[in-house]
């Protein structure tokens, strides 16, 4: 290191869609459903948005565009949509929220894996009772490695996590 120089550094900013994490923790049944809260939380620029997560009998891997590159809210590279489906190794972790804050907290995801469909018991009844449990991802978002995105744990769905949300249409 020296300190002769004096160099602004950028970050190496990547167009694609945006994949983020919401902005606050999420009671599930708080009245909106899990895409509603991605809608409410999506950067600037962004006009319709989803939950990135598992349903009864639907894939949260279903829900990526495997041709497409996905960024963090600041440019940075997260990975392709290929990657992302297979959780294979990913240059970045999601862990900016749409209003750009950093954050890391466990995070709805419905199963362990993107490729596994979840259940009415993973899913807080496909995310509308308060009195099951769900599957989440705990510390996620600070991890790009695939084997640390969907640890599993159980918690009641009456209580909070994040969401991963991803950009569908600029």
């Amino acid at each position: 290191m020296g300190h002769t120089r004096n160099v602004t550094v950028s970050p190496h900013v990547v167009a694609g869609r945006k994949i983020w994490l919401n902005n606050d923790f999420v009671n599930i049944v708080a009245g909106q459903s899990v895409d509603a809260l991605c809608q409410a939380s999506r950067p600037s620029g962004v006009t319709t948005a989803i939950a990135l997560i598992a349903h009864p009998n639907k894939t949260a891997a279903s829900l990526i565009d495997p041709t497409k590159t996905y960024v963090r809210v600041d440019g940075t590279l997260v990975g392709t949509g290929a990657q992302l489906q297979t959780t294979g190794d990913l240059a970045s972790g999601i862990w900016q929220t749409g209003n750009g804050s950093y954050r890391l907290f466990a995070v709805w995801t419905g199963t362990t894996t993107m490729q596994t469909a979840g259940t009415t018991a993973t899913t807080c009844g496909d995310w509308v009772d308060p009195t099951s449990t769900g599957q989440v991802a705990i510390g996620s978002g600070s991890a790009a490695a695939a084997q640390e995105w969907w640890i599993e744990a159980f918690v009641g769905c009456g209580g909070g996590a994040g969401l991963y949300c991803v950009q569908t249409a600029p």
